[in-house]
């Protein structure tokens, strides 16, 4: 029995992040106010070769604007933001949070058909579709109850985009 042990391929990247908060103390009701943001811009995700016992099992490939479907690099837009503004007391928490998704391609081919206007049959295209950029609001509200019991409520994708 012989057996290798493959870690993966070589990864190379670059980008910046940013993050930042601010809490406004005893602002309304005894209650906290905080602010916070953070985000990512990928400037490069190169993913190297995969090479088993000398032979290249997987190209080298740039990760960066691609869904990465069946690949090692998870879905990578160049730009992902969140900022949210929490307000809580000693009984209730209530936060707002703004999500955005830049657009990235789904770079796989052979999944996507489009009607052919004279036959009627679908004709395969040979490219992958735009993943569209997305802005979604997520709101949860907390409140914590007598004998530790707590109840909360979240709604996600408040305005259904």
């Amino acid at each position: 029995l012989s057996t290798q042990y493959i870690n993966g391929p070589n990864i190379q990247t670059s980008g910046i992040d940013i993050a930042g908060d601010y809490t406004f103390e005893d602002i309304f009701l005894n209650g906290d106010l905080e602010v916070g943001f953070g985000g990512t811009h990928v400037l490069k995700y190169d993913v190297g070769a995969v090479t088993v016992e000398g032979i290249t099992a997987g190209l080298p490939f740039s990760a960066v604007g691609f869904l990465n479907f069946q690949t090692i690099a998870t879905p990578l837009p160049e730009t992902k933001f969140e900022t949210y503004a929490n307000f809580s007391t000693d009984s209730t928490n209530t936060r707002l949070t703004a999500r955005y998704i830049g657009e990235y391609e789904d770079q796989r081919t052979g999944l996507f058909t489009a009607p052919n206007t004279v036959t009627g049959t679908p004709v395969l295209l040979t490219q992958g579709q735009t993943i569209k950029e997305q802005l979604v609001f997520d709101s949860t509200f907390v409140w914590r109850l007598p004998a530790e019991t707590t109840l909360s409520f979240s709604v996600d994708n408040i305005l259904d985009s």
